[in-house]
This record gives structure tokens, sequence and C-alpha cells, in this order.
């Protein structure tokens, strides 16, 4: 991505840190990423081994039961 942008990593990590430097801080918002609901519930039915499906038998047998609709 660096040398799509002409540039190495060396140079885009001194702009970087030159950010950092001059805005007292990272300059993009760092944040954990938080799941939604559906991915909340789907932790939940594995963590209760609820709603779980496999191992298929073979790969056919997975995208079918990956295509499959629910």
């Amino acid at each position: 991505m660096c040398g799509e942008l002409g540039m190495n990593m060396t140079t885009a990590f001194n702009i970087f840190a030159k950010t950092v430097v001059r805005q007292h801080g990272i300059p993009f918002p760092v944040t954990l990423d938080t799941p939604n609901a559906e991915t909340l519930a789907a932790i939940e039915d594995v963590n209760k081994r609820r709603n779980l499906r496999g191992p298929s038998g073979s790969i056919q047998a997975l995208m079918e039961d990956l295509n499959a609709d629910d």
C-alpha cells in the first residue's frame, strides 16, 4: 500500500511518528470492535453448545451446508 502511495515503510512510519508528536496522540481512533447482536448470539450459542453443525464429511457437504437457506 505504501508503494501505491509513492513511499516506503520508513517514510510512512516517519509521517506517522511526526503526526503523533504534532497531535500529542495517535492520529486516528483506537477502539475495540464491539460485536453486534448477531455475533454476540453466535458466541453464546457456541459457548452453550447450541445450534452447532458439523463436522462435515466432505468439502461438498460443507459447501452445501454453508449455502443452505436457513
